[in-house]
C-alpha cells in the first residue's frame, strides 16, 4: 500500500524542462518554495524549476559528498552537483543536461536528472536560439530578432518531419543536413529531439524513435 508521502509525490505534475541559457539562470531570481511546491528561478515570465541545456564539460572533480561538474554553454558557466552515482563524463564532452536549479548561499547550481553525452555541437546554437530569456532587449541580439524568435511558429507539422525521416531512413538513420534541406525547419527538429520523438543514432544522423 502506498504511503502518504508516495501518494503526494504521484499527484505532483512533472515540470517542463525549459531550454535556457546559463547566463539567464545566473541573472534570474531564485525563489525557494516550501512544502511540495518546487523551487524555481524566474527567467522572463517563466518559473523555471527544471532546465534543459546543451553545454561543454570544462571541469569534473570529486568533492567527497558529491561529484562537481562545471559546464559552459558559451554564455556562462555553472556547477552541476551530482549526489548520486558518478556520471561518466570527460572534459571536452558536449552534453545535453536536464536537471533542477538549486541555490546555496548566493551560488546557483544544477542537480542533474538526465545527462546525454556526445551531442553534436551544432545543436548548441539551435538550443540557445529557442531558449527563453530574461529580457527581450537581450544584449546579444536585437529586439526585432528576439520578437521574431519568440513569435516564430514551426513551419511544418511534426508528423511531416517524422514521416520524412522514416521515408529517407535506410536503417542507418538520415543525415541532419538532409532533413534540414527537405524541411527547412530547424526549430521543429530541435523540438522533436527534445521531446524524444527523434534521436541521434550517431552524431549527425537522425532516426525516429518507434
Amino acid at each position: 500500500m502506498a504511503t502518504f508521502q508516495e501518494s503526494k509525490q504521484t499527484i505532483q505534475p512533472r515540470q517542463v524542462a525549459y531550454i535556457v541559457r546559463i547566463d539567464d539562470i545566473h541573472r534570474g531570481t531564485f525563489v525557494k518554495e516550501d512544502g511540495w511546491n518546487p523551487s524555481y528561478v524566474k527567467i522572463g515570465d517563466k518559473n523555471v524549476a527544471r532546465i534543459n541545456i546543451i553545454s561543454a564539460i570544462i571541469e569534473s572533480s570529486d568533492n567527497g559528498n558529491y561529484q562537481n561538474i562545471l559546464i559552459d554553454d558559451g554564455t556562462g558557466k555553472i556547477s552541476v552537483r551530482n549526489f548520486e552515482r558518478k556520471i561518466d563524463v570527460n572534459v571536452g564532452n558536449i552534453v545535453l543536461l536536464v536537471g533542477r536549479v538549486r541555490q546555496f548561499g548566493s551560488d546557483k547550481y544544477i542537480v542533474p536528472e538526465i545527462v546525454k553525452k556526445n551531442v553534436d555541437k551544432k545543436w548548441s546554437a539551435i538550443w540557445k536560439k529557442t531558449a527563453i530569456k530574461n529580457n527581450i532587449n537581450d544584449e546579444e541580439i536585437s529586439e526585432k530578432e528576439e520578437v521574431e524568435i519568440i513569435s516564430e511558429k514551426p513551419k511544418h507539422d511534426s508528423n511531416d518531419i517524422i514521416s520524412k525521416i522514416r521515408d529517407l531512413d535506410d536503417s542507418s538513420g538520415v543525415s541532419y543536413s538532409e532533413i534540414v534541406k527537405n524541411s527547412d525547419d530547424e526549430k521543429m527538429i530541435a523540438e522533436l529531439l527534445l521531446r524524444g520523438d527523434v534521436f541521434e543514432i550517431k552524431p549527425g544522423r537522425l532516426k525516429v524513435l518507434d
